[in-house]
Formats: structure tokens, C-alpha cells, sequence
């Protein structure tokens, strides 16, 4: 990863989004619930029995086989984050979701990251990430950066062909996620819409996709008590800015060493 001292925004208007004041209707939420409970059994069945026929079928001389074995396991492993993306807004809807903040590196945790989108057959090599300071150290919830991240990096990716940019800052007791890609934008009229679940911008019909990803994105922020903005142009791209507030390190690990660093702000 390359550490630059520069970070250049766009001059669009940047919006402010948070899930607080939308709809929480209770009808959905238990849609959702039944959904997830409903599907993620038989999915989880189908996913073991392909794999044993997988490997019943090793060996075969049929040059389809192969492919035919890996369209089913995507095929599975989609309904299954489907599932997984429903399950977490539910949990977050009702409030069962519990923080749990802990030290951990900044670095490792983006190349956990990275890893996990190869693995989900992202092409994670145009992603080029760019750190304020190597070798940070935060205090946050792990695994709810992860699904920002994450669904920041997975919509780049699939919205755009070219270089996705990640940017990462902080200063004093903040972090500042800033994910940039030159794709095809979000309609200027839709921007706030597209935060809901299961909504899409019309300029999106033909990619696959569920709709969840921004709403996962909005809540977890929301509970990190966060900050996010978006600005996007049609044909120009998206950038996304996520600013979390962290717990002072010092103060929950005496045993790490304050150090005060310059950092460049957004």
C-alpha cells in the first residue's frame, strides 16, 4: 500500500446521509426476519450437497462439469450474502447489534479486506489504497468498518471498470474512509433514495445487485455514530466520505505510546 500526503475531493456538493428520520416499518422488519430464517437452511443444504457432488465428480472427462459445479456454488454463495445483508439491517432494526470496539491495525485490516473480495471474485487489483500513516492503530468496531468498507469497495467495483480509489486519515480521535471510483455515477435526483433498502438507481437496472449494500452501509455508520457523504455525477463517477469518531487509544490501552502525527485533512 502507498501513503501520499495529498488527497484532492471533487467540487461537487457533497450530501449527508444518515438513516435517522427514515421509515423503520415493523411489517419489514419481520418480512426480513422470516425471509433470512426461512431461506439460509436450505441454501446451507444445497451449498454441502453441490460440494459433495463436486467431489463425487472429480475426474470427470466431461469439460462442463467443472464449470457447471462453479455456476452453482456463486449462484448459492449470492443467495447466501443476500441472506447474510438482510439478517445484519434486521439485527441492526431491532437493535440487537452490539458494539464491540477493540484495538487493531489499520493495514491488516485492509488487507483483510482485499483478501475477502478476492475471494468473492472482485477484481480487488484495481483498488489502490492510500494511508496517511503506516502502521495506524485504531479503536472501533472491527467488524462493522469491515461491512462499510466492504460495500463501499464491492458497488465501486461493480459500478465502474476503471481504478477504484481508497483513502484513509486520522486525526486527532477521527477517522476518514474517502472511496472514490470514475464509474457511472448515481442521478443526482436519486441520491437519497438509493439509501433505502432494496433501492436502486435507475441507471443500474441491467448490473446485478440486491439494493442492501448503501442501506448496510448507512446503519452501521449510523451506529458508529458517524458521519457519511456522498457526492456523484452521471457518467463522471462517486465518491464516498465516511468519518468515524474512535476511542481515544491511549485510554483504553495504556500499554501502546501516544504519538502525534501530521496528517493531511480532507
Amino acid at each position: 500500500m502507498e501513503s501520499s500526503n495529498n488527497v484532492y475531493l471533487n467540487k461537487n456538493d457533497f450530501v449527508s446521509i444518515s438513516s435517522k428520520g427514515q421509515d423503520q416499518n415493523m411489517r419489514q422488519k419481520e418480512i426480513i426476519d422470516s425471509l433470512a430464517l426461512e431461506m439460509r437452511v436450505p441454501v446451507t443444504i444445497m451449498k454441502s450437497n453441490i460440494q459433495l457432488l463436486k467431489k463425487c465428480c472429480i475426474g470427470s472427462d466431461n469439460p462442463f462439469v467443472e464449470e457447471s459445479f462453479l455456476l452453482c456454488e456463486d449462484s448459492v454463495d449470492n443467495i447466501l450474502r443476500f441472506i447474510n445483508c438482510v439478517s445484519f439491517l434486521s439485527d441492526m432494526g431491532h437493535g440487537q447489534l452490539k458494539l464491540k470496539k477493540r484495538s487493531f491495525n489499520v493495514n491488516l485490516f485492509i488487507d483483510q479486506v482485499i483478501e475477502e473480495l478476492q475471494q468473492s471474485n472482485f477484481d480487488a487489483s484495481r483498488i489502490h489504497v492510500e494511508l496517511a500513516i503506516t502502521d495506524l492503530y485504531i479503536i472501533t468496531d472491527k467488524y462493522l468498518l469491515n461491512r462499510i468498507l466492504i460495500n463501499l469497495l464491492v458497488n465501486a467495483l461493480k459500478f465502474s471498470q476503471s481504478a477504484v480509489e481508497v483513502f484513509i486519515s486520522q486525526v486527532d480521535n477521527q477517522l476518514t474512509l474517502l472511496v472514490r471510483d470514475c464509474g457511472i455515477g448515481i442521478p443526482e435526483e436519486e441520491i437519497r433514495a438509493v439509501f433505502n433498502p432494496f433501492a436502486r438507481a435507475s441507471n443500474v437496472k441491467m448490473i446485478n445487485g440486491t439494493g442492501l449494500g448503501l442501506s448496510i452501509i448507512v446503519k452501521a455508520v449510523d451506529c458508529l455514530e458517524g458521519e457519511l457523504y456522498v457526492s456523484s455525477k452521471v457518467g463522471e463517477g462517486t465518491e464516498f466520505k465516511v468519518i468515524i469518531p474512535l476511542e481515544p487509544i491511549v485510554e483504553l490501552n495504556p500499554m501502546i505510546k501516544k504519538t502525534t502525527y501530521l496528517i493531511p485533512q480532507f
